[in-house]
């Protein structure tokens, strides 16, 4: 929008014309320079961060790897909801230094997702829950299940968001090419 024009003052200021008289804006244009104008009176603020991907759609392609046989048990599962109550559960396999990823489970039911993490996971693998999630309200009945449950704190989702990018960068994670875990 053009910073000379009273329409674009109008709709970054609610109250021009109103408290904000035409004159005194007019005052301020003639006073600053375009930047200082825009983010004084138009709060047009320079960007300070642009969004970067961790990870380059070639450099996420070349992570794919097909990942361990059916039947071998994940060393860890996540649970996570949407507040739209989306469900996904991602699994995770250690072997030596290297980790693989997928997503194991989607659906929107949550008995569906407590019977199938109950059966999958047991009293052995550990169940990931973030205490901020909405997939917290499933912690009770996965304890009274007698699952092993690990519930998250922000300091950990920093330590596993680090780990992460620790394995992109040194190439020791793979993933199965899903659709939904590409654009996460």
């Amino acid at each position: 929008d053009p910073l000379d024009d009273p329409v674009t003052w109008a709709k970054a200021n609610p109250a021009f014309g109103l408290r904000i008289d035409y004159e005194a804006v007019a005052a301020e244009r003639a006073a600053m320079s375009d930047e200082q104008f825009a983010k004084e009176r138009l709060g047009v603020w320079d960007e300070v961060a642009r969004h970067k991907p961790m990870v380059s759609v070639s450099q996420w392609r070349d992570m794919a790897d097909l990942g361990p046989a059916d039947n071998v048990r994940p060393d860890a599962l996540g649970v996570d909801m949407s507040h739209g109550r989306d469900i996904s559960v991602g699994a995770c396999w250690i072997e030596g230094e290297n980790a693989h990823i997928e997503q194991v489970w989607a659906g929107t039911d949550p008995s569906q997702v407590l019977d199938w993490l109950v059966g999958r996971a047991g009293r052995i693998v550990p169940l990931v829950v973030d205490a901020a999630s909405p997939a917290a309200s499933f912690v009770p009945e996965l304890r009274a299940r007698k699952c092993r449950v690990v519930v998250t704190n922000a300091a950990d989702m920093a330590q596993a968001c680090g780990l992460l990018e620790n394995r992109i960068f040194t190439s020791t994670l793979t993933h199965t090419s899903q659709p939904a875990l590409t654009d996460a």
